[in-house]
């Protein structure tokens, strides 16, 4: 007697559909979030940050339980913070998703990254560089030798930007090799590799393999500890391309955090050719935005505007979206890019053997267009590409508005 199917349980069949949906939607992150109410979902894609609760009906602890199952997780284990991974896979669509958990006051909890096999990373000519940075990272990678990092906060596009560099150089005549954790978009005549800590397979070990492959060009999918920066600033010394990301928040961010991980800085002034810095924002609806007076913290908006005092009068502008059938009530439309791209001079170079070196590499920086991003954030949130509120957020990091404010 045949054994009839098993019926998933209600939580199971609501997350199926729920990674479904994620995957559909070209959502980026989906995190579940316990309060003293019952749980969130909030989803982030193209459109920014979404939330919704989860039905009452469905148990947050059998959810927590079926991600980690999935992810090859102990389920019992809620005291410490967990990370795996797990497979989908539904009809045409498929997915990688990093999965991590976080005990916390009202239960665990869990952080998906959705990394879509399917996804095609978009042409170089289409992320929204201007002609010159586009042109310089693409001899960046057409000389194959030389460090060109991308640097970004967490969802800045930093793969996407790499993979549409990489689509530039032809595989069929360059030996290109990826080490990332997990490989996040599938590209025929590329060696491909997924690092395992567990398996002991870590990016600094891994790297070192691949050198003795004879890659042409090699990218790092993160430079997270001194080990890896040591073995992606060996590989570009010894002619090899190299493409890395990192996670800072600017230019000079990035050649910090480098001299922070312990690169001596007269190997990083060789092996370095050039940074990228970028930002996805959301890009406001343009059939409901709502018009607002432009907030005196974020300075003139032209350098006219400024009077003795503050500003001479309060200009008004497109400060958010108010929701509409267009948008699906969000108030946005898509992302849109920033990027500050630095090419590493003679006078970086200088800058990185001087023992004096923060003082004299931020205006070696600057010189070659450095600090630049903040500026173009601030520009976009002018002209009402952007709301107010996101550009705030980001110019508002480091307190880089104080330039602005002076006109």
């Amino acid at each position: 007697m045949e054994r009839a199917p098993a019926t998933p349980s209600p939580a199971t069949a609501w997350l199926d559909g729920l990674l479904e949906r994620a995957v559909a939607a070209g959502v980026t992150d989906l995190h579940l979030e316990p309060d003293a109410g019952g749980l969130w979902v909030r989803l982030r894609g193209a459109q920014g940050w979404q939330e919704e609760r989860v039905p009452p009906e469905i148990p947050a602890s059998e959810l927590g339980s079926r991600i980690k199952v999935l992810a090859r997780l102990d389920p019992n284990e809620r005291r410490l913070p967990l990370d795996g991974r797990l497979s989908w896979r539904q009809g045409g669509r498929s997915a990688d998703f990093r999965v991590a958990t976080l005990p916390s006051l009202h239960g665990e909890v869990v952080a998906l990254r959705v990394l879509q096999r399917s996804a095609e990373p978009p042409p170089l000519g289409a992320l929204g560089l201007n002609a010159v940075a586009e042109a310089r990272l693409r001899a960046w990678l057409a000389q194959q030798r030389g460090l060109v990092v991308i640097a970004g906060p967490t969802g800045a596009g930093k793969t996407t930007t790499a993979y549409a560099a990489l689509g530039g150089v032809d595989a069929s005549t360059t030996k290109i090799i990826t080490v990332e954790d997990p490989v996040e978009f599938h590209r025929e005549g590329l060696v491909q590799i997924a690092v395992d800590p567990d398996q002991g397979l870590t990016f600094a070990g891994v790297l070192r393999a691949v050198l003795r492959q004879d890659p042409d060009v090699i990218f790092v999918g993160e430079v997270r500890d001194a080990a890896t920066a040591a073995v992606a600033v060996q590989a570009a010394l010894t002619g090899h391309g190299v493409v890395a990301t990192l996670h800072a928040s600017s230019v000079e961010g990035a050649v910090t955090r480098l001299l922070d991980l312990g690169v001596e800085p007269f190997l990083l002034a060789d092996a370095l050719a050039g940074v990228v810095a970028q930002r996805l924002i959301p890009r406001l609806c343009p059939a409901c935005c709502v018009v607002e007076p432009w907030p005196r913290e974020l300075g003139a908006t032209e350098p006219g505007d400024l009077a003795a005092g503050g500003l001479a009068a309060r200009p008004r502008s497109k400060a958010r979206g108010a929701g509409c059938a267009r948008c699906g009530g969000r108030g946005v439309t898509g992302r849109m890019g920033f990027f500050e791209v630095v090419e590493i001079g003679a006078r970086i170079r200088a800058a990185l053997a001087r023992p004096d070196i923060l003082a004299e590499l931020r205006s070696a920086i600057a010189d070659e267009g450095g600090g630049t991003l903040r500026a173009q954030v601030l520009s976009a949130a002018r002209r009402g590409e952007i709301g107010v509120a996101e550009a705030w957020r980001w110019i508002d990091e480091d307190g880089a508005v104080a330039s602005e404010r002076t006109g």
